[in-house]
This record gives C-alpha cells, structure tokens and sequence, in this order.
C-alpha cells in the first residue's frame, strides 16, 4: 500500500477485506479502495458518543459492523446505517458467524449471536465474570469462542449457547 490518509481522532478500529480497507475514528466510518480513493465516508456512525469498541466487515464484503456504545451499527456500502440493539452493554468485540449472524461480546462479560437482518438474540453465550476483549467464529459457523480479561477462552456453539470448553 503506497497511500497514507488522516483522519480526524485518529484511526482506532481497522479492517481489510478484499481490495477495500475500513477505519473507525471515534466518531467515523471511512472505506478506500487499495488505490487509495475513498469509497464510504459516514460522519457521526457513533451517534452516540461512546465511539466504536469493534470493527468487522460481513463475509460478502457488503457491510461492516461496528461495535458502539448499546449495540452494534450496520453499514452498508450501498445503504443507510441500521443499528441492532446488543443486551445492556458497550460492544468490545464482535465477528461476523457467517452472513446472516454476528457474534458479539463486550462490557459486561456477557456475549451473543444475534440476528444481522432483525437483532434478535440467537444464543447466549456462557457469560465471563469480567469485560470480554475477543471474539471469533470458526469458518463454518459453528463455534464461537470468547476471550476475556479473566485470562480463560470460553469455546460455545453458536446455535443454542451451550459451553463445549473452558481453556
């Protein structure tokens, strides 16, 4: 990459997919393309002021998802933000499970798969007794596994919740 930008506040959140970079300041949303032109600019995607906790874009490459202060912002390329609500908490980290899921975990220990097209909770995974800073899926959607601060990863089945191990 031969190109550098600035952006106000700095960039706090980034993520690469395919040939376009996203980049989260605490207020917002900037997508280039590898030449360096800019795609997407969303002023105030925070909405809130809480700033951005998590950055990942969908598998398809059509959406990033942003983690803020009650929940998680969609942004689509082409498209208005919508928010999905994420229970009581400061989103810290999320993953896409696949394109029709997102895994995330933040504040409170707690973490979720959730819904991407309606925000219902899908499962509930086995909460952590301190704020969770990680969160991944595996490839095929079915296990979700969950770093926290209390230094052990929570490895949970993303369709009901359930704990497959402790580590």
């Amino acid at each position: 990459l031969r190109w550098a930008r600035r952006v106000e506040g700095g960039c706090r959140r980034a993520a690469w997919r395919g040939d376009r970079v996203a980049c989260a300041t605490p207020t917002d949303l900037y997508v280039w393309d590898a030449a360096g032109a800019l795609v997407l600019h969303v002023a105030g995607v925070t909405r809130d002021g809480g700033g951005m906790g998590a950055l990942a874009w969908s598998p398809d490459g059509a959406r990033v998802a942003l983690g803020v202060q009650n929940g998680v912002r969609l942004v689509a390329i082409a498209g208005a933000p919508r928010d999905l609500a994420a229970p009581a908490q400061r989103v810290m980290a999320l993953a896409w499970v696949d394109g029709r899921r997102i895994a995330v975990a933040g504040s409170t220990g707690r973490s979720f798969v959730l819904d991407a097209a309606s925000g219902a909770v899908v499962a509930e995974g086995p909460a952590a007794p301190t704020t969770v800073r990680s969160i991944a899926a595996t490839p095929d959607g079915a296990l979700v596994a969950v770093g926290s601060n209390d230094h052990q990863v929570r490895l949970w089945r993303a369709a009901d919740g359930s704990l497959v191990r402790l580590l």
